[in-house]
């Protein structure tokens, strides 16, 4: 997903800085995103690149919290990292199967407490619920190989 900023109000910090007021909006015309959001950019005399610099992070942040899957908890503590596993291996081979995925994960993670395909299915499940969407197999895929992931991207 692509984001277009559009800055509503910029106010100078007595100390220096700027206090900004922003909008971060879905590039794409049939999105339904909206995010307003204040962030500061501390320095004593800022720069516009420093602004810019600032409003490319927020930006990264926002598309890493648009993603579901970036929150998914079981509650054992691993599955980031097995998430990770599983977006690694699908945007290596995006023609990987099930079994394909199932072996990455197991050979990657062997003492998992669930099993590799119990845990796909849960992902795949959790990314339905949260999105609203029923995803098939290859659509699911896609999902991972279009959208960032902490600890991937």
């Amino acid at each position: 997903m692509a984001l277009i900023y559009t800055e509503l109000e910029r106010k100078t910090l007595r100390y220096g800085g700027y206090r900004i007021i922003g909008r971060f909006d879905d590039a794409d015309p049939s999105g339904n995103y909206t995010k307003t959001t204040r962030f500061i950019v501390p320095s004593p005399v800022p720069t516009e690149a420093s602004v810019t610099a600032k409003v490319t992070d927020v930006a990264s942040n926002l598309e890493y919290d648009l993603n579901p899957l970036n929150s998914f908890n079981l509650g054992n503590g691993n599955e980031k990292a097995i998430i990770g596993t599983i977006v690694t291996t699908t945007r290596a081979d995006p023609s990987v199967n099930v079994a394909g995925l199932v072996d990455a994960i197991d050979t990657t993670h062997p003492n998992m407490l669930w099993k590799p395909d119990k845990f796909l299915h849960k992902t795949r499940v959790y990314l339905d619920d949260e999105t609203g969407i029923s995803h098939t197999f290859d659509e699911y895929k896609q999902y991972l190989i279009d959208h960032k992931f902490r600890g991937v991207d």
